[in-house]
C-alpha cells in the first residue's frame, strides 16, 4: 500500500493506492472548504508497479525517509507518502516527507503517475 497526503492553498489530498493479489485499488480523497469528495480512479498494475519502484529509484525518498517515529509528519509543507508492505507474513512500514517547495522534477513526475489532482 502507498499513502499520499499533501495540504496545499487549504486543499486536503489524500491518495491510497494498494496492489493485493494482482488487484490494484487506488482512491483520491479531495478535502477543500468542508467541501469533501472521494473517488476510486483507474489504475493499472503495471502503473502501480513503477510508482512502487520509484519509491527505491527517486533520490528524493532516500533523502526524505522518516528515521524517527515521533516526528511529527506535517502535510502543509510536505508531501508524505507513507508505505506499508507484507513480505513472508512480516509487515514493515515506512514514511517519507519530501518538501514541497523543492521536490524534484523525477518526484513531480511520480505525482503524475499516482494522478494528483492538485496540479
Amino acid at each position: 500500500m502507498i499513502d499520499y497526503a499533501h495540504e496545499s492553498e487549504g486543499v486536503f489530498y489524500h491518495g491510497t493506492f494498494t496492489l493485493i493479489g494482482g488487484k490494484v485499488g487506488a482512491t483520491w480523497t479531495v478535502d477543500g472548504g468542508g467541501n469533501k469528495r472521494s473517488q476510486n480512479v483507474n489504475m493499472t498494475e503495471e502503473t502501480f508497479r513503477s510508482v512502487w519502484d520509484a519509491l527505491n529509484e527517486i533520490a528524493d525518498f532516500k533523502s526524505g525517509a522518516v528515521k524517527d517515529p515521533q516526528q511529527a509528519l506535517d502535510p502543509k509543507t510536505h508531501h508524505v507518502v507513507g508505505v506499508a508492505y507484507s513480505l513472508g507474513g512480516q509487515m514493515t512500514t515506512r514514511t517519507h516527507m519530501i518538501p514541497a517547495t523543492s521536490a524534484s522534477p523525477p518526484f513531480q513526475e511520480w505525482l503524475s503517475k499516482i494522478g494528483y489532482p492538485g496540479k
